[in-house]
This record gives C-alpha cells, sequence and structure tokens, in this order.
C-alpha cells in the first residue's frame, strides 16, 4: 500500500511538472492565432481600401476624361469632311474652341476672331488712302462689316433656324469672292496683299465653319457646297 502511494505521489508530481508547460503552450497558441487572425483582418481591410481607392481613382479619371476637351486625334477625324483639313483643325485647335459647346460654334467664332482681324487691317488702309470714289478696299472693309454680322448671326440662330445659318454663312463666303474682286482694282502694295491673304484665309474658315453647319444638319460627312479657292496671290 505504502509502495503503491509512493509511485501515485511520484506520478502526480511528474504531472505537476508537466501542467505548466501545457498551459505554457496553449497560451502560446492562442496568442499566435489572435495574431493571425489580426494579420488576416489587416490585410482585409487593406485590400478592401485599396479597391476602395482604385474605384474612386477609376471613376476620376473616367470624369476627367469626359470633360476633357477633343484630342488631337478626334480634331483630325472631324476635320476629315470639310473641304479645307488643315484650316478646320486650325479652327478648331485655337483658343475659341475650348469655350465653344461644339465643333461647329468654335469654327464660326474662330472665322469670327479672324474676320475681326482683316476688317481692322482693311478699315486702317482705307482710312490712310481716302479717294473719290471710294476704293476698291473700302468696299471690302463694307463687305468684311456684313460678313460679322452674318456670322454672328448664324452663330446665333443655327439651333432655332438652320436653313438661316446655312444662307448666311453661304453668302458670306460670297462676300470674300467680291472683297477680293474689288482689291484686285487696288493699286498693288504690301497693305493690300495682306488684306487679300487675310480674306483668302477667311473664305477657308467660313467654308469650314458651312461644312461642319451642313454635316450636323443632315447628320453626316461631307454634305457642304464647295467654297470659294483660298489665298489669292
Amino acid at each position: 500500500m505504502e509502495t503503491f502511494a509512493r509511485a501515485s505521489s511520484r506520478e502526480w508530481q511528474g504531472k505537476r511538472r508537466l501542467l505548466p508547460a501545457a498551459a505554457w503552450s496553449c497560451a502560446i497558441a492562442m496568442v499566435l492565432a489572435l495574431a493571425m487572425a489580426a494579420a488576416v483582418t489587416s490585410t482585409t481591410k487593406g485590400e478592401n481600401e485599396a479597391t476602395s481607392t482604385g474605384t474612386v481613382g477609376a471613376v476620376s479619371r473616367i470624369a476627367n476624361s469626359a470633360a476633357a476637351p477633343p484630342t488631337r486625334q478626334n480634331v483630325t477625324l472631324i476635320c476629315q469632311s470639310t473641304p479645307y483639313p488643315s484650316a478646320c483643325e486650325t479652327a478648331l485647335s485655337s483658343a475659341e474652341a475650348r469655350s465653344a459647346g461644339d465643333p461647329f460654334a468654335a469654327s464660326v467664332q474662330f472665322a469670327i476672331a479672324r474676320g475681326t482681324t482683316a476688317h481692322a487691317l482693311a478699315r486702317n488702309l482705307s482710312a490712310s488712302t481716302p479717294t473719290e470714289p471710294p476704293s476698291g478696299m473700302r468696299d471690302c472693309v463694307e463687305l468684311l462689316d456684313i460678313t460679322l454680322h452674318q456670322l454672328n448671326d448664324a452663330l446665333a440662330g443655327s439651333a432655332s433656324d438652320a436653313e438661316g445659318a446655312r444662307t448666311w454663312l453661304s453668302a458670306a463666303m460670297t462676300y470674300q469672292d467680291t472683297c477680293n474682286e474689288s482689291l484686285a482694282a487696288v493699286p498693288a502694295s504690301a497693305g493690300r496683299d495682306a488684306v487679300r491673304q487675310h480674306v483668302g484665309a477667311l473664305a477657308q474658315f467660313i467654308g469650314t465653319a458651312l461644312a461642319l453647319h451642313v454635316s450636323r444638319m443632315e447628320g453626316r460627312s461631307g454634305a457642304a457646297p464647295a467654297p470659294s479657292p483660298g489665298v489669292v496671290n
């Protein structure tokens, strides 16, 4: 009996020595489990935040792209259907195009700006050489003045009176031909040649606006009447 008691006592003492080790192992295992859970939670949160940030960034890029002005490639594509692609690209890549609502408006606003320059030059030259009867330069000043009124009318009324805008643009084109004919009677000079170059370029810009307007009216490209020739040398 005593022998059995001593054996039981030694067995119990051995188990007592194992209990702290077992408890310590359990504690370590629990700490590791909690650490792994925290790491998974942190990783998931980071992935969610990254996904959310990426989504917001993508939406922002799409919005910015939609609000951006037309690219050079788009301008080239639009201008392929006009009679003067180079003049068209110049107009649609100008400062006026950035504030315009559409390519047609941009082309008319640019033509108005160039027409204003031509009108001011012709008026100054006409005032510096007064003659009786009025010279061809003075006739051109009047024609350019009418042209500017017609361009403004076409821009303002293109939405409500499409046919009227087409008529005003066509008439403005005709006035550039008449202006050039009047300048042909003016004695040759650097000033006269400068005005003729401005008028010839203006004819191309008006022709561009007319082509874009007709294309918008008919819903297809390349449906504009051929404008007058360009610069007359």
